[in-house]
C-alpha cells in the first residue's frame, strides 16, 4: 500500500529498521506527536500544529496476479504504463484512472485493516487514496486532533473534484 493508515499481519514488507514498526500513517503521526528516536524524532509536536497529507496519485505495477486477494500482496512484472498526463511509468493520476474506467466499482478495493483502498483490473494494481481512503484519513485527522489534511497533487484530481470533495466531507 501507498501510505495505509494502520500496519496489516499480512503485510510482506520488512520493518523499517529493527524493532520498529512498518511505515504506516499511524506511525508517523505518533512519532511526531511523541518524537520517536526511531525515526530521528526528539521531543513532540502540538496535534494542531500538523497537517496529513493526502496523494492525489497512485503507484501502479502490471503483471500482478489476481491470487486471493485481487492483487494485493502479489508480485508484478514491472511499473504500470506511463499516462497521458503524469508521463512517468508506475504513476497514474486520478483523474487517468477515471478516464480510462479503472475506477469501475469491480475494479475498486478495500482493506479494512489498514484502512487503504486499491485498483486491481486483472493485471494493474494501483495504489493510492480512493475517496473511501481519503474519508478514512479525514477521519483519522480528526480523531488525533490534527490541524487538517492536505493534498498532493490537485492537477491529478478528476474534473469533477472527487477527491477535493472527499476531502472536504472528511474533515466534518
Amino acid at each position: 500500500m501507498q501510505d495505509p493508515l494502520y500496519n496489516s499481519p499480512n503485510d510482506p514488507s520488512k520493518a523499517v529498521a529493527p524493532g520498529t514498526e512498518k511505515y504506516t500513517v499511524d506511525n508517523a503521526v505518533n512519532a511526531f506527536l511523541n518524537g520517536d528516536a526511531a525515526y530521528g524524532i526528539k521531543g513532540g509536536y502540538p496535534a494542531a500544529k500538523l497537517v496529513l497529507g493526502v496523494p492525489f496519485y497512485f503507484r501502479g505495477w502490471t503483471g500482478v496476479p489476481a491470487g486471493s486477494t485481487n492483487g494485493l500482496y502479489q508480485s508484478a512484472t514491472g511499473a504500470s504504463a506511463a499516462q497521458s498526463t503524469s508521463q512517468a511509468a508506475g504513476v497514474a493520476f486520478w483523474k487517468e484512472l477515471v478516464a480510462t474506467g479503472k475506477t469501475a466499482a469491480a475494479n475498486v478495493h478495500w482493506d479494512p485493516t489498514t484502512q487503504s483502498s486499491w485498483i486491481y483490473d486483472g493485471t494493474n494494481f494501483f495504489t493510492g487514496d480512493t475517496p473511501q481512503a481519503i474519508a478514512a484519513r479525514g477521519s483519522y485527522a480528526t480523531s488525533k486532533g490534527l490541524g487538517g489534511i492536505f493534498a498532493y497533487s490537485l492537477e491529478a484530481d478528476d474534473p469533477s473534484g472527487t477527491l477535493v470533495n472527499a476531502m472536504a466531507g472528511s474533515m466534518r
